[in-house]
């Protein structure tokens, strides 16, 4: 956060124990950080064939924002 705007988003690590869970994970989650920052919250269109990842990351950027006190 700079100036209450988002700057960046990081998942630290993410592994799922499907193959083919990762690749979709792999794929949906440097959307989903782009559509993070250009809505500037975690209000965001989930990614087609990635709906658990959006929302599960949705949700994940949402409770730092709440934990931050800010949204």
């Amino acid at each position: 956060m700079s100036r209450n705007r988002i700057t960046n988003v990081t998942v630290p690590a993410l592994q799922t124990a499907d193959p083919t869970s990762q690749q979709i994970a792999d794929q949906a989650i440097p959307m989903l950080r782009s559509e993070v920052l250009a809505a500037d919250g975690a209000s965001i269109n989930g990614v087609s064939g990635a709906t658990f990842t959006s929302e599960a990351y949705a949700t994940s950027v949402q409770a730092a924002l709440d934990k931050l006190h800010l949204r």
